[in-house]
């Protein structure tokens, strides 16, 4: 896998459908874009269906928040589930132990993204 590009945005419908256009708008577009909200990633759903881009047979689009709005996409979007309240508690025992006078922080991964796949994910077109 070649990371054709990186693109900052807020986290709007509309941040989404302006990065995949630009992205599809490339010499050698990409045939998969990671979001890492799922407002964004449906925003790019609209703006490569506007386009005539099919996903997932020609572009490949996957969320990284997996909330409720992931299945309501058409097609259902594909996400990366992860343990938010694990998070938050890390996030917490972490900020506690920095406040007690203990200054050594580390970097804490208590669970690994799981894949849901739910439709917006194919095999890269061929060239």
């Amino acid at each position: 896998m070649d990371v054709v590009a990186e693109v900052n945005t807020d986290y709007s419908l509309q941040a989404g459908v302006t990065a995949c256009e630009d992205l599809l708008a490339r010499d050698e577009p990409p045939t998969a874009i990671l979001f890492d909200n799922d407002l964004t990633a449906v925003g790019a759903v609209r703006a490569a269906t506007a386009r005539g881009v099919r996903v997932p047979d020609d572009l490949s689009i996957l969320a990284w928040d997996d909330s409720p709005l992931c299945r309501l996409s058409d097609p259902p979007l594909s996400a990366l589930r992860r343990d938010i309240l694990a998070y938050g508690e890390d996030a917490a025992r972490t900020l506690l132990r920095l406040v007690d006078g203990d200054g050594v922080t580390q970097s804490v991964r208590t669970s690994t993204a799981t894949l849901v796949e739910r439709g917006s994910l194919g095999r890269a077109p061929r060239a």
